[in-house]
C-alpha cells in the first residue's frame, strides 16, 4: 500500500494531518535551516504546501513576507485556508510539475513533497527564472532509502527483489549531479526519521492517509491478511517493533 502518490494528492487533508509525523519533523529541520540561512524572504514560494501546516510556521517566522503556497489537492488547499488564513498568505490549487511563478520569488521552499514530482529537476527549471538575484532555495525531500525495511520485509515474504516507488526518488548524489549550472553554493545534508506504529495494519494506513495508493510494487504485492501477519512478525523480529524510516536529504542552494 505504499507506492504512488494519487495524482490527485490528498483526498481527506484531515487524515493526513493526523498522520503527518515525518513531514512535521523535516518541516522542523527545513525551517531551522532556513532560519540559520538569513535570507531576506520577502515573496516566498512553496511548493506542495499540503494541509498547510509549514506554510503556518512560515508565516509565523516571516510574519510581513508574501507566500504563495500551491498544492495539487483542492481539499488540502481548501482545508488550508480554513485553518491558516492570512492577509499575507495565497493558498492556490496547481500541480508544481508544471507552475510558473508570475511574480519574483526570493524564498523558493518545499517539504517532503518534491520526490513525487515527475522531475523535480525540471519543477526547478521551471521556477529559478523567475527568482530574484541571489535568491535561496531550501526544500525537505524524502530520498531512497525511504521505508527501506518495508521493501526488504516484502522481499523477504515474497521470496524475491520487492522494488517499491520510493526506491526511485532521487538522493544526494543525484541532485548534486544534475543540479549543476542550474544553481549554486549547493549544499546537501541527510537526516532519517524514524516513525513507529502499533502494527503494520496502522502503518500502512498512515501512509495511505498521506495520498499514496498501492498499485506500484512489483511485483504486485497481494495484500491478504497472511501477508499482513507475515509482515507483523517479520517487524518484530528484525525491529521489536514496526518502524519506518524516512531517508530525508536538505537542500541549500543559491539561484
Amino acid at each position: 500500500m505504499i507506492n504512488q502518490v494519487s495524482t490527485k494528492g490528498v483526498s481527506y487533508p484531515q487524515n493526513y494531518e493526523a498522520e503527518a509525523s515525518a513531514q512535521l519533523q523535516s518541516g522542523v529541520f527545513l525551517l531551522d535551516q532556513i532560519k540559520r540561512d538569513n535570507c531576506e524572504a520577502r515573496n516566498i514560494l512553496e511548493l506542495g504546501c499540503g494541509v498547510g501546516t509549514f506554510t503556518h510556521k512560515l508565516q509565523e517566522n516571516y510574519p510581513e513576507s508574501s507566500i504563495e503556497a500551491i498544492d495539487i489537492s483542492a481539499e488540502c488547499i481548501q482545508f488550508a485556508e480554513q485553518r491558516y488564513s492570512s492577509h499575507y498568505t495565497e493558498y492556490k490549487k496547481a500541480d508544481f510539475n508544471t507552475f510558473i511563478p508570475n511574480k519574483t520569488i526570493d524564498l523558493l521552499t518545499s517539504n517532503a513533497a518534491l520526490q513525487w514530482s515527475t522531475d523535480i529537476f525540471k519543477v526547478l527549471k521551471n521556477v529559478t527564472p523567475y527568482m530574484a538575484k541571489s535568491a535561496r532555495i531550501h526544500c525537505a525531500v524524502f530520498g531512497p532509502k525511504t521505508y527501506y525495511e518495508l521493501g526488504a520485509a516484502l522481499s523477504e515474504i515474497v521470496g524475491t527483489q520487492v522494488m517499491i516507488p520510493a526506491m526511485t526518488f532521487s538522493g544526494p548524489t543525484e541532485i548534486e549531479s544534475k543540479m549543476k549550472g542550474l544553481i549554486s553554493d549547493l549544499k546537501l545534508s541527510q537526516k532519517t526519521i524514524d516513525i513507529d506504529y502499533p502494527s503494520i495494519n496502522e502503518a500502512l494506513r498512515a501512509i495511505q492517509n498521506m495520498g499514496v495508493r498501492g498499485e506500484g510494487a512489483t511485483p504486485k504485492i497481494n495484500w491478504t491478511r497472511s501477508t499482513l501477519t507475515k509482515l507483523n512478525e517479520y517487524f518484530l523480529k528484525e525491529y521489536g517493533v514496526v518502524r519506518l524510516s524516512y531517508d530525508t536529504v536538505l537542500i541549500s542552494a543559491k539561484v
